[in-house]
């Protein structure tokens, strides 16, 4: 701290100082001989328009990494999406098959326990994101629904029956529902 230069009553360092300051410390744009012409009014502003250089640069990395950031998190969430996707696609005939045995055993004396076991499955997957696609009564829609059977009627394309049950996994379609349209 004794090496620094004391600062002449003009607010200006010493030539000396500027010299030497100037090529050392501060590098590029200002050069020993350059540093002479220079106020120290001017050398700070020419340092603070380096410094605002630097800090756009930084802003702009930082902008560019959060960017970055963000994007790999949207492709992981999108992997983790297919990820779950194939194996919901690969359980959908399985799913087909306990919906059947549910509805073969509503009346019977095993009702309870198939109604205890697979509508909790249902639930949970319902919970992961795997929704049963509403059919009877609504609309025909061709991206819910695939129509097997029509037969016509008054009114617009109507669900009458469900053949099938369709399932969408985060407002994406895995599989139509079959179904029977009237209208």
């Amino acid at each position: 701290m004794d090496d620094q230069p004391e600062v002449e009553p003009g607010g200006e360092l010493p030539d000396e100082a500027l010299e030497a300051e100037g090529a050392d410390e501060y590098g590029e744009g200002i050069g020993a001989e350059g540093a002479e012409e220079l106020s120290l009014t001017q050398l700070v502003d020419v340092l603070t328009a380096e410094r605002d250089e630097y800090l756009r640069a930084l802003q702009l990395t930082k902008a560019d990494f959060d960017n970055y950031r963000r994007r790999m998190q949207r492709m992981e969430a999108e992997l983790q999406d297919r990820k779950v996707i194939s194996v919901f696609e690969r359980l959908l005939p399985k799913l087909d098959d306990l919906n059947s045995l549910y509805l073969h055993k509503l009346g019977t004396e095993d009702e309870d326990v198939v109604t205890k076991t697979v509508l909790p499955l249902f639930a949970a997957l319902a919970s992961e994101g795997l929704d049963r696609i509403e059919a009877t009564g609504v609309p025909f829609d061709p991206e819910l629904h695939q129509a097997v059977l029509h037969e016509d009627g008054d009114d617009g394309p109507v669900v009458a029956e469900v053949m099938r049950v369709g399932y969408a996994f985060k407002g994406r379609t895995l599989r139509p529902a079959m179904v029977k349209v009237v209208g």
